[in-house]
Formats: structure tokens, C-alpha cells, sequence
């Protein structure tokens, strides 16, 4: 399994989250771990995943975040699975937004089939991630790997 995560940070909470999913689909196949300003345009033909995530600002995401996704073509993404996942203040999404959603959005305006629902990963007041947050990345990770696997030819069946 191919799979490419990409990620905005402000306070290194959105990175954190982003190292825990890369570390989980590592031990499933190929991870590619990038910042938004490092994020490709186009991307492989052989990639199995893309997971996107950053932080809630302003009821949304941050504006490098929204210049990444700008640079992708309408279906660039081509059906390719897909993940959004944020981190936002620990209050309720109609009172905070959520940076997912609009990533969600773009990413299915660029192709791609997004494979679960978005997520958000809490922050408290003091900038730093609620308890049990990187516990909770690690399991919503372990949870689209095993969707992408679930969905993905077995192997060597192509050869049959």
C-alpha cells in the first residue's frame, strides 16, 4: 500500500496527529509525509491513500492549506481514496468550524472518493492536544488502512 500524507501546522499539533497516521500506514506499505508546501500538484499513479489534514483557523482552514488545494487539478485525484481529518478547538463544530470539511470538499471536487467521514482531533485553550487525541489518530488510521486493504486486489491475483 501506497499512501501519501499531507499536512499544515501552526503549533505542531496538526503535524503530531499527521506523524501518528504516517507511523500507522507505515506498517502497511510506503508513507510519504508532507507539509503543504512540500505537497504535489499531481500524484502517482500507484498511490493507494491520500490523507490531508490541518488546523481550524477562522472557522476554516489556513490559507497555505487552501493554496495546496488549489494547485490541484479538477479531477486530478481521479478516484483515488481519501481521507480530511483537522484539529480544532475541543467546542462544538457549529461553534469552532472545521478545517475538514472544506479540505473534504476540495478533495472530492479534485477526484478523489473520500473513504471515511472527515475527523477532527481536539485542542484545548493552552494550544496543546487533549489527552488521548494521539491514541485517537492512531486508531482512525488503523481504520482507513483497513479500508484501503479491504478494498485492494489481493496479491498476485492480477497474475491468476
Amino acid at each position: 500500500m501506497k499512501s501519501i500524507v499531507i499536512y499544515e501546522t501552526r503549533s505542531g499539533n496538526t503535524r503530531q496527529i499527521a506523524e501518528v497516521i504516517a507511523g500507522v500506514l507505515a506498517s502497511r506499505g510506503a508513507v510519504d509525509l508532507l507539509p503543504t508546501e512540500e505537497g504535489p500538484a499531481a500524484f502517482p499513479e500507484d498511490t493507494d491513500l491520500i490523507v490531508v489534514g490541518g488546523p481550524t483557523e477562522g472557522r476554516g482552514m489556513t490559507r497555505s492549506m487552501a493554496s495546496f488545494l488549489d494547485r490541484l487539478a479538477p479531477r486530478a485525484l481521479n478516484a483515488i481514496p481519501a481521507a480530511a481529518f483537522d484539529t480544532r478547538l475541543r467546542l462544538p463544530r457549529l461553534l469552532t468550524g472545521s478545517a475538514a470539511l472544506g479540505i473534504a470538499r476540495r478533495l472530492r471536487a479534485a477526484g478523489a472518493t473520500l473513504i471515511v467521514p472527515e475527523e477532527s482531533f481536539k485542542v484545548g485553550r493552552a494550544s496543546l492536544l487533549q489527552k488521548g487525541e494521539l491514541e485517537r489518530a492512531e486508531a482512525w488510521a488503523r481504520l482507513l488502512a483497513d479500508a484501503i486493504e479491504t478494498h485492494m486486489p489481493a496479491a498476485g491475483a492480477a497474475s491468476r
